[in-house]
Parts: structure tokens; C-alpha cells; sequence
């Protein structure tokens, strides 16, 4: 995973092969949910997160392709399962990437059979008991995908959502 990301990342014609191949973000995609699944897997699951999210934030085609790919309707039930910090708080980075960029992954993470918006008040109320400095982006992340996704809540976990 190092080594495509390396060849691949802020390469715009590596990036369209990528998106154009057939699968090649597809194979990333797959590497992460299964990688998410083994705690022992936890470093390429960060690398998948990360690369994702860099190719993302790169290329709003890159990002329109994973969106349609339904990547966003896939990481949202990671961020809650993801025991390793690292992985946890890169696929919140890739999911705020996504739902800042395109209203699709915004309506689709907030569709209330995904469970997202529970998923992202427990996750806080975890990172906020552990007190570490090393969680302040990903509790950062959360509170911006809390805000961007759910405005208007006033702070209730809801069978609806």
C-alpha cells in the first residue's frame, strides 16, 4: 500500500490510471474493510484511510469516483469499530474529505439506517474519557462531521438517527 501511494499521490495521470483501471480503488477500498476487521491489520488500514483521503482532497474527480463507489456509506461504520487510533482518526479525516466535497456523501452519511450520527457522539465521549493530546484531530474530525451533517440536532441520540 506505501509503495502505490507513493507511486500514485499528487500524480494526476497515476491518479486517472488508478480511478480508470478498473478496480485499482476498489482493490484500496476492499484493503481497508478487511484490514479494519484484524487488529493486526491496523497499519495498512491507516494506509488505506490515509492514501484515500489524500486522493480525495487531490482530486475532485478522484473524490466524485470513490463517492459514487460508495465509500462514505463504508467508512462510516469504521469509525466506531476501529480499535487502532491511527486508522480511527484517518478515516475520519477520508469521511469529512468526502462529505465536505459532495453533497451525495453528505445525504448518504446522514441516512439513519447507517447510524452514523450515534456512532460519532460515542466515538467523541470515548476519546474525550481517554484525555490523550494524540486524539485531538480525530475529535476534531467528529465535531466537524457532527456539524456538517447534523446542523440542527440538540444533542439527543434518537432512534431516527
Amino acid at each position: 500500500m506505501y509503495a502505490v501511494s507513493c507511486l500514485t499521490r499528487a500524480h494526476a495521470p497515476a491518479m486517472e490510471d488508478m480511478k480508470a483501471s478498473g478496480g485499482g480503488f476498489e482493490v484500496v477500498v476492499r484493503s481497508l474493510a478487511i484490514a479494519a476487521e484484524q487488529p493486526d491489520f491496523a497499519p495498512l488500514a491507516t494506509k488505506c484511510a490515509f492514501y484515500l483521503a489524500c486522493a480525495c482532497d487531490e482530486s475532485p474527480d478522484v473524490r466524485d469516483c470513490l463517492v459514487d463507489m460508495g465509500l462514505a456509506r463504508r467508512l462510516g461504520p469504521l469509525i466506531g469499530r476501529l480499535g487502532d487510533a491511527a486508522a480511527a482518526e484517518q478515516v475520519a479525516r477520508c469521511l469529512l474529505i468526502l462529505v465536505r466535497g459532495s453533497s451525495k456523501a453528505a445525504d448518504e452519511c446522514r441516512d439513519p439506517g447507517l447510524r452514523l450520527y450515534p456512532t460519532l457522539v460515542g466515538r467523541k465521549a470515548v476519546l474525550a474519557s481517554e484525555k490523550d493530546e494524540a486524539n485531538a484531530e480525530e475529535a476534531a474530525y467528529c465535531d466537524e462531521l457532527l456539524k456538517l451533517l447534523f446542523p440542527d440536532d440538540g444533542g439527543e441520540v434518537t432512534a431516527e438517527r
